[in-house]
């Protein structure tokens, strides 16, 4: 079973437009097309793979702003998992320099998931949208507010502690796809932050943390997320259990989707990461 297999299903009127006007290239009936279409995930599973489908996304500077987020990062993840069969080894990006690593082919594998792939297609058009909340807790000395910001790791971690145990699983859930998300999409990003801060002299007295203690949070909070009763109940937990045993191969996907197609789009797309306070 694919929980997020739905999305497929809930297609704008915008994103099947943009999906049949793309393949059907000799046929002008697009409403037509559109109504066979609609609602049948193999038929659009068929249509997203079209290489005409991705090459209008890229040659199109608007067509990421008429359809859907959801619809962008799932052509774009089956794209990269078309990359990585045709590859053996993606770049490791480290504080020490970049490397070649051989598992592309575990990459590709793990893309082969549908229920991965749309997880992870949902996880980014999360990221594109980042807020900041306030929410009262209570204290040994009363009720107080506390201010906190979805894309901060110390944030969620510092909410993880404030609320009850039973009601952590969409917390833990946010930390584990925070983490993934961070050291795929932006491991340049933390790489240097990390040399530049860790190696510096009288810079910062406490280092911060690098792409190797981001992986270890990553699977830490998966696991959690993956153990916590909601998780069944979503049909999310092999998935997240899944993605804590396998969180190094996860994030190569958004490592070869940043480095290889949208190196300049993303920092338009997400917001940068935060520094550390």
């Amino acid at each position: 079973m694919n929980p997020m297999g739905n999305r497929l299903e809930q297609l704008s009127e915008q994103d099947l437009d943009f999906l049949v006007r793309a393949v059907a290239t000799t046929r002008r009936d697009y409403d037509r097309i559109k109504d066979a279409v609609r609602g049948k995930p193999d038929l659009l599973q068929v249509m997203l793979d079209d290489p005409r489908v991705f090459d209008r996304l890229m040659s199109d500077t608007d067509a990421v702003v008429r359809v859907s987020p959801f619809l962008v990062f799932t052509v774009l993840l089956r794209r990269v998992q078309a990359d990585l069969r045709s590859r053996s080894f993606t770049m490791e990006v480290s504080s020490q320099g970049t490397l070649p690593v051989f598992d592309a082919e575990a990459a590709a594998e793990l893309l082969e998931d549908p229920s991965v792939r749309d997880y992870l297609a949902v996880m980014l058009e999360e990221f594109t949208r980042i807020d900041r909340h306030t929410v009262q807790v209570w204290g040994a000395s009363g009720p107080r507010f506390v201010s906190y910001s979805n894309f901060a790791v110390e944030d969620m971690e510092m909410l993880a502690q404030l609320t009850a145990e039973d009601r952590r699983f969409p917390i833990y859930r946010r930390l584990g796809d925070l983490c993934l998300f961070l050291t795929g999409m932006f491991a340049d990003h933390l790489a240097r932050r990390a040399r530049e801060t860790n190696g510096g002299r009288g810079r910062r007295p406490v280092p911060v943390r690098g792409i190797a203690e981001y992986e270890e949070l990553g699977r830490t909070y998966y696991r959690r997320a993956a153990e916590a009763e909601p998780a069944a109940g979503a049909g999310l937990g092999r998935l997240l259990a899944r993605l804590a045993d396998e969180f190094t191969v996860a994030r190569k996907p958004l490592a070869v989707l940043a480095q290889r197609y949208i190196p300049m789009q993303r920092h338009r797309w997400f917001p940068a990461p935060p520094r550390p306070a």
